[in-house]
């Protein structure tokens, strides 16, 4: 659940009345956060990141079409590593380019990427969401170490179910979701655990299943795997 402090920053927000737009590129509370907390990831010696180097998009998606718009012009060639949305190799078709997808495939359980062959307009988010970002950016050191001990355990939970499964190829991913392939009995996909498994729609994708362990109840993943 998104933690208390972050519903209560939206709901004060709110109850100010902040429900339109503010300037495209975001508020300059939540950008010069955003720059404030970029600099501890760089590199020694890496460019200040300052707030008029940031823009906040209202999702990554909205991110990678400005970016396309940015860098791209007709003929362009655009190289994309799937398995990934279809919309991801959809934008760069869209402003003109070429697109080559190179495909990760599994490799001892882990999927991997063939170097040989790699070689070969947005408006802002409301201001009262903005004001969730930036109150969730200035306590990032309370969740974020939760998070990802809870994350761990959903994979640890899931990942040995599926590992036992007969006749079931697993391959792990380093995000949220492990994908392997589907299991031999017949019926509609989403009936074995609901609305965790998504058939990933590309042609590199063909026959493999993406399974997203991001589950608040690890009930939920063993019941799922009970259902294969």
């Amino acid at each position: 659940m998104t933690p208390a402090f972050v519903r209560e920053a939206a709901i004060a927000s709110l109850q100010k009345g902040k429900t339109f737009y503010a300037h495209n590129l975001s508020t300059p509370g939540l950008r010069e956060a955003i720059a404030a907390s970029s600099d501890g990831l760089r590199p020694a010696g890496a460019a200040v990141q300052r707030a008029e180097h940031i823009a906040v998009t209202s999702g990554g998606v909205n991110a990678l079409m400005l970016a396309a718009q940015a860098l791209l012009e007709c003929d362009d060639e655009v190289v994309a590593v799937t398995l990934v949305w279809p919309n991801l190799t959809a934008q760069p078709a869209t402003m003109g380019a070429g697109v080559v997808c190179v495909s990760l495939w599994p490799h001892g359980g882990q999927w991997q990427l063939d170097m040989g062959k790699l070689e070969s307009n947005t408006a802002c988010e409301p201001v009262f969401v903005q004001r969730v970002g930036l109150t969730a950016r200035q306590h990032t050191g309370d969740v974020t170490s939760q998070l990802i001990s809870h994350l761990k355990l959903c994979r640890d939970t899931l990942v040995p179910l599926l590992q036992a499964l007969p006749g079931e190829l697993l391959a792990l991913s380093k995000g949220r979701d492990a994908r392997f392939f589907p299991p031999a009995r017949p019926g509609p996909l989403w009936r074995f655990a609901g609305d965790a498994f998504m058939v990933l729609p590309s042609a590199e994708a063909r026959g493999w299943l993406r399974w997203c362990f991001a589950s608040q109840d690890m009930d939920r993943l063993v019941q799922g795997v009970g259902r294969l």
